[in-house]
Parts: structure tokens; C-alpha cells; sequence
């Protein structure tokens, strides 16, 4: 159980999408795919003559309706503070977007950016002669 909610924490970093936001979607399409469900249940009840049976077919549909209901609303708000949530995230100070670089070393950077050039920081070759 603690791996699962270490895996799920870093799976909410590299999808950005909140561990509370998957879990109201994941409920959504387990109540949609329940609503289905219940109407091949139905089907049989009725085949099978049983009105009691029917009956709470219909109920837990009719239950599961409402929490879809609840749901989409519940999902529409978390989402639309995510996203503005990302959005002042996304207009953040400079060392908000590019990160602390207060760790790094200046000769680090050049170093680097060097590295990185190379080879199109070569000079030119030269003979030294004229033709």
C-alpha cells in the first residue's frame, strides 16, 4: 500500500493530473459502465419474471444516475481550479519557470554550454599558406 502511494504521488508529477482528479474520473466510469450494466440486469430480470429483482435493477440505476450527476459537477469545479491553478503557475516569476539555478556554478553553465556547441565552437581551420 505505501508503494502504491508513492507510485501514484509520482504519477501525479509526470501527469499532472491530482491523485483526487483521477479518482473522480475512475468512479465516473466505473458508475457509467455500472448504469450499462444494470440495464442487460434488467433484461433478465424481466425474462426471468422476477418484478423484485427489477425493481432494485431499476433503483441502483436510478441511484447511480444521480452520483454521475454529482460527479460531473464535483469533476467540473476540480478541474476548472486545476487549470487555473496551472495557469498562475504558468505565469510564476522567472525562477518559478526556469527553476532555482541558485545551486549551479556560473563555471558550470559555460562549461557546459561549450559541451553542448561543440563542434560548432571550432574555429575555422587555417593553413597559413595563399593560393
Amino acid at each position: 500500500m505505501v508503494m502504491e502511494r508513492a507510485e501514484s504521488t509520482s504519477a501525479e508529477r509526470v501527469t499532472g493530473i491530482s491523485n483526487l482528479t483521477y479518482d473522480l474520473l475512475t468512479l465516473l466510469q466505473n458508475k457509467l459502465e455500472a448504469i450499462t450494466a444494470y440495464e442487460v440486469y434488467k433484461q433478465d430480470a424481466q425474462e426471468a419474471g422476477n418484478a423484485r429483482a427489477l425493481s432494485i435493477f431499476e433503483h441502483c440505476q436510478d441511484v447511480d444516475r444521480a452520483l454521475v450527476n454529482k460527479l460531473r459537477r464535483l469533476l467540473a469545479d476540480e478541474l476548472g481550479a486545476s487549470l487555473a491553478e496551472d495557469e498562475h503557475k504558468e505565469r510564476g516569476t522567472p525562477v518559478q519557470r526556469g527553476g532555482d539555478l541558485s545551486s549551479i556554478r556560473s563555471d558550470e553553465v559555460v562549461d557546459d554550454a561549450s559541451e553542448d556547441s561543440f563542434p560548432a565552437s571550432d574555429p575555422p581551420s587555417f593553413s597559413g599558406t595563399t593560393v
